[in-house]
């Protein structure tokens, strides 16, 4: 078992937990598939809902690393810098090199209301964009914009998202 660091946006806590490294644990404490959303210097990785933004979310957070101010749907979960046996097999998380005071100051727990005002005044901006070279010249084409993304998210039922 490592030590990782919960950041519970339903709860607005930071907490200290145990985790094996295993997929579905990680995919449990955010509540969906996940993807990376921060990468810290030693090793320690942001672990967030992959669709977190496509749910009915009441609770969000932003996380002060990132290079975004992005209000990001659900929980998170930070674990420690993967661990392989002589083999080169996965053998675990060494436990996070951050601490949970040190995530607390970094994290900032958002309400729908917030990020939605969030979303409001950054609606134009891209959240989703892929670039390709035709006949050397660099193109980036928008795919969507975050007015788009949190106008299309679902609205939590009322008495849940208390």
């Amino acid at each position: 078992m490592a030590k990782a660091i919960l950041i519970d946006s339903a709860a607005r806590e930071v907490r200290e937990v145990e985790v094996s490294g295993g997929l579905g644990e990680i995919q449990e404490a955010v509540g969906g598939y996940i993807e990376a959303a921060f990468y810290h210097p030693k090793g320690d990785v942001l672990f967030i809902d992959e669709e977190g933004l496509l749910k009915a979310q009441a609770h969000f957070f932003r996380y002060a690393p990132r290079a975004d101010p992005q209000p990001l749907g659900g929980n998170g979960i930070i674990i420690g810098a993967e661990k392989y046996d002589a083999n080169g097999e996965f053998a675990g998380n060494d436990d996070v090199s951050v601490s949970v005071d040190e995530v607390r100051g970094l994290v900032q727990f958002l309400s729908r209301e917030q990020a939605d005002a969030w979303a409001k005044g950054n609606a134009s901006e891209p959240f989703a964009s892929f670039t390709f070279i035709e006949k050397g010249i660099l193109h980036t084409e928008v795919t969507g914009r975050f007015g788009e993304l949190f106008a299309n998210m679902p609205k939590p039922d009322s008495d849940k998202s208390e």
